[in-house]
């Protein structure tokens, strides 16, 4: 494999791909490395040939983590002196070193250095065609240097297609029509209440420990269940058992990560977290004070070759204190505090090549305080799963989890919105248990069909549900280059609607849980070696839908608006195009075109009536580009459209039928400068704006009748500008 001619240093790439069954290499994706190795390494990557895994003596598909090293040739040492006792030094190896699955062939040495690879004691070995049919995905190494996401990979999802955003750079997402509250966050199998610091700032979790953060816009796998919306999941990356550390210093807030081994390699200790100093900043210039910090430990140790156990906590803190505005309540100034916590336990087992298990159970706290009042949410969760292949062409993968939820509200009988506040998180206790079931058939390798189900019982105080969630996959084969996937499913949750606000549950079943049918169709195609390309058509209704924003385009505390019910349908058209954002040139678009509706029913005062939602948004278009000049700048752009919010005539029934507000338009820019430190570390000075342009949106668009004559005003808050500078350091 040749050495970069532009680039100095060493440096470690680590692809994944699929081995096929005559042992060539497709779908390669890289999930760490800088450029321009990282280019080098995709490209050579096409042309390797391994041996293929088997299974007795047919050969079979394989997905592969495999790591390739450039090392930089030093000048020769001049000759030692006649006489001398001293050997040259061995030649460094220039082919790729022997794994079980085969070598790659012939990376050579050129100019000024060499490249070799070899596949990682870690590697994550599956059958072809197990990855879901629905999905969007971003690793690590992509996402970070998306212009706007701040380097946080969970960042990143607004980019994807089918997302609709309330409000530009805010993680308050409608995803094909399914409102925020309908979305579940989930880190490393882990369920967490938000994802975001103060609702703006960065995500919850180190960047660093991110693997991968998909996008399941449903149907989604069986084994995620609960949520009548979307589904964001971030895996942590795979251990590397090797010291490493990563140290970044912003203007607003600072972070670091180190990994370590430890008992001979059996065992890895991965330590991150953040906190912002802005706080100092905001008291200096205002009356606030502002505070946040977050931690993460994962711990693994490997009892015996086929059993593992681990520890995962996390935890994120958010507080921000104002001058007061009700003095008779709170004398001493208001102020919103919320945090969580999360420790999962969990023991891993191998039974054999085609057999694994893993138990769990998670234990958790979450806390959101303000002037008035307390929320408090003590949890205890378990959760079991085990996967069993029977065959080539078969995989059985089956699941139960439960959740027990202690909800306690502390309110002032003075404070805003009391009776609501009272009515909607009232003191009790809450409960879900259930199981699923799922199987992956593969009758050839141009056909993955994924049936599944769950079912859940839900309980909310003296109240209790059942739902039952049949789901079923697919994706074909046309070609090498063309496949189609397509997927239906039906999924459950109760009647929530308050999204990132830790405590804060609905409670009560009352009107019954939310029931969302999920359909969607489409087409993948590898336009080019590196082009790929995506389109599909979605249509989703949900049923008894707790959405008041669709209906006020406000997300104030309203009982009243929480107990309607209507309809909610979404269909849409979704377009996509990617050059992977590793490359010297990467790329990035989607397009989504989409329509939102709520169906309300017959009332006691009110006949049946349809109306726009007022979330929808006809046109979400994100297109992203990044190019590295030589090995060392990499520069960014991204750009955000989207068309206004439709307007609503003041009335009774909130019917959205007048003129949309302007639409949106923003500019995100990101500048990178890299320094090499040693053999295997870097330093990066990055630069970086989110809404270059200081565009404002609105928000909420009223109007009323006058003498004939629509007048309509709009809200328009902001505009949300967040410069930052960020010096990084990794190991």
């Amino acid at each position: 494999m040749p050495y970069p001619h532009e680039a100095e240093g060493d440096a470690v790439v680590v692809l994944r791909f699929v081995v096929d069954e005559n042992g060539g290499v497709r779908e390669v994706e890289v999930l760490s490395g800088d450029e321009p190795f990282a280019s080098e390494a995709v490209v050579a990557a096409r042309d390797w040939k391994f041996a293929p895994a088997r299974r007795g003596d047919k050969p079979i598909a394989a997905r592969i983590q495999f790591e390739v090293r450039f090392t930089e040739e030093k000048p020769a040492p001049p000759p030692a002196p006649q006489g001398s006792s001293e050997q040259p030094a061995p030649a460094a190896p220039t082919g790729a070193e022997p794994a079980p699955t085969g070598a790659a062939q012939t990376p050579t040495v050129k100019q000024r250095g060499s490249a070799q690879g070899k596949v990682e004691e870690s590697v994550d070995v599956a059958v072809q065609g197990e990855r879901p049919a629905v999905v969007s995905s971003l690793t690590r190494a992509e996402a970070r240097q998306i212009p706007g996401a701040l380097g946080d990979p969970i960042r990143a999802v607004d980019l994807m297609p089918g997302v609709t955003p309330t409000v530009s750079g805010l993680p308050l997402y409608y995803v094909r029509g399914s409102p925020p509250g309908n979305i579940g966050y989930y880190i490393d199998e882990v369920r967490v209440p938000l994802l975001y610091h103060a609702f703006l700032g960065p995500s919850v979790i180190h960047p660093e420990l991110i693997e991968q953060v998909s996008l399941y816009p449903g149907p989604y796998p069986a084994s995620f269940g609960r949520y009548a919306g979307a589904i964001v999941s971030a895996d942590l990356r795979v251990p590397r058992h090797e010291f490493g550390y990563r140290v970044d210093v912003g203007i607003f807030d600072s972070g670091g990560y180190v990994e370590t081994p430890f008992a001979g390699d059996k065992g890895t200790i991965f330590f991150g977290g953040r906190y912002s100093y802005l706080g100092a900043f905001v008291s200096a210039i205002t009356p606030n004070t502002l505070e946040f910090w977050n931690y993460q430990s994962l711990i693994e140790y490997d009892i015996t070759p086929r059993d593992k156990i681990g520890l995962f906590v996390l935890g994120a803190f958010d507080y921000l204190e104002g001058q007061a505005q009700s003095v008779d309540v709170n004398p001493g100034g208001d102020f919103f505090g919320t945090e969580f916590h999360r420790a999962d336990i969990r023991y891993d087992r191998m039974f054999g090549p085609d057999t694994s298990a893993r138990v769990a159970v998670t234990l958790g706290l979450d806390r959101t305080r303000w002037s008035e009042g307390k929320l408090l949410d003590k949890m205890i969760g378990g959760r079991f799963r085990l996967q069993h292949r029977f065959s080539d062409s078969l995989t059985w993968r089956s699941g139960m989890s439960f959740s027990d939820d202690r909800f306690d509200l502390e309110l002032d009988s003075r404070s805003q919105n009391f009776l609501d506040l009272r009515e909607l998180f009232r003191s009790r206790g809450d409960s879900a248990f259930g199981g699923y079931t799922e199987f992956v058939w593969r009758p050839d390798r141009w056909v993955t069909v994924t049936p599944g189900a769950r079912v859940d019982l839900y309980t909310s105080g003296a109240d209790s549900e059942v739902g039952v969630d049949p789901r079923l996959t697919a994706r074909f084969r046309i070609t090498d280059r063309v496949e189609t996937v397509h997927g239906v499913g039906v999924s459950h949750q109760t009647p929530n609607y308050i999204p990132n606000v830790p405590g804060a549950r609905v409670a009560g079943l009352s009107g019954g849980l939310q029931t969302a049918v999920h359909t969607s169709s489409g087409v993948e195609t590898q336009l080019t070696e590196d082009w790929f390309g995506a389109a599909s058509v979605f249509q989703n209704v949900i049923l008894d839908v707790t959405d008041p924003y669709s209906s006020t385009q406000d997300f104030a505390i309203n009982a009243i608006e929480a107990r309607k019910r209507p309809t909610a349908r979404a269909f849409g058209l979704e377009l996509s195009l990617r050059r992977a954002l590793t490359r010297r040139f990467g790329a990035y678009a989607s397009y989504t075109l989409s329509r939102a509706i709520r169906m309300f029913p017959t009332t006691e005062t009110a006949a049946a009536y349809d109306t726009l939602a007022g979330s929808d948004r006809t046109h979400v278009l994100n297109l992203a580009g990044l190019y590295t000049f030589g090995p060392n700048w990499r520069f960014g752009v991204r750009s955000v459209f989207y068309s206004g919010v439709p307007g609503k005539l003041r009335g009774a029934q909130p019917v959205f039928d007048q003129a949309r507000a302007e639409p949106f338009f923003r500019l995100d820019l990101r500048l990178e400068r890299r320094f090499k430190l040693g053999p295997k570390g870097y330093l990066s000075v990055v630069a970086e704006v989110l809404n270059s342009t200081l565009s404002s949106e609105v928000i909420r668009r009223e109007c009323v009748d006058n003498a004939g004559t629509i007048v309509c005003k709009d809200t328009i808050p902001g505009p949300v500008f967040l410069p930052n500078i960020k010096v990084e350091g990794t190991y």
